[in-house]
């Protein structure tokens, strides 16, 4: 098993990456039934640095689900127009000499939307705590809010579809991490986190607190600003 680039569904059952980001090249994009059926190839003009802002009472939250179970629970999602988050990663699988690439989620059973509180409680009651957890603020005990910078720059890295993007637990990635920093130049421009060495190289972590993490690729020096 080998995982070819990172990418991420967002509602309208389109998948995005940084390419298209920075210039509408052909991505891969499929609304799938099942983890293992096919994906085609399709144009998609999505621009993730163009994300509204939350409306009125909306916010970004974060919700785990049965394994397995995270595209189902998007689909749901859709039909009621709320919109979701599904970070995905492509990987190769070789199945009697024939070569398959299949969309697979980054973080096990991970899912985040955008709506209300009383929308994303009420979900949860609907289906059961079995089925949709919510990540809680360890504070106030209500469902964790996510801001939507925060959010806007986890997407922007997370669904670079650049190769070599690793996701850590963010509890253990924590206790590792550095100064805060943007970068400046390259893939990565405009994406702010905290430095992270990873096999003796400088990459920049971005973290959900509790939720996820991810680290980019490597990033030279002279496009490192610290904050």
């Amino acid at each position: 098993m080998q995982v070819i680039c990172d990418t991420a569904s967002v509602s309208g059952g389109k998948t995005l990456t940084r390419r298209n980001i920075l210039g509408g090249q052909i991505v891969v994009s499929h609304e799938f039934n099942a983890y293992m059926s096919e994906f085609e190839i399709c144009h998609c003009m999505n621009d993730l640095r163009m994300v509204p802002d939350s409306k009125e009472g909306e916010n970004w939250y974060a919700i785990k689900t049965l394994p397995l179970k995270e595209l189902k629970m998007k689909g749901v999602l859709d039909m009621r127009n709320v919109e979701t988050y599904l970070p995905l990663t492509i990987r190769r699988f070789e199945v009697n000499g024939r070569v398959w690439m299949r969309k697979w989620p980054a973080v096990a059973s991970l899912l985040f939307l955008r709506c209300t509180e009383q929308q994303v409680v009420d979900l949860q009651t609907e289906f059961g705590r079995r089925e949709v957890f919510i990540y809680y603020d360890r504070d106030t005990h209500r469902p964790l809010i996510i801001p939507s910078d925060q959010m806007r720059i986890f997407m922007l890295v997370a669904s670079s579809g650049e190769e070599g993007l690793e996701w850590l637990d963010p509890e253990q990635a924590a206790l590792k991490a550095g100064d805060r920093v943007r970068v400046t130049g390259g893939f990565f421009s405009g994406a702010e986190g905290r430095l992270i060495r990873i096999r003796n190289r400088k990459r920049l972590l971005v973290t959900i607190e509790g939720v996820a993490a991810v680290a980019t690729t490597y990033i030279p020096k002279c496009f490192i600003e610290r904050l």
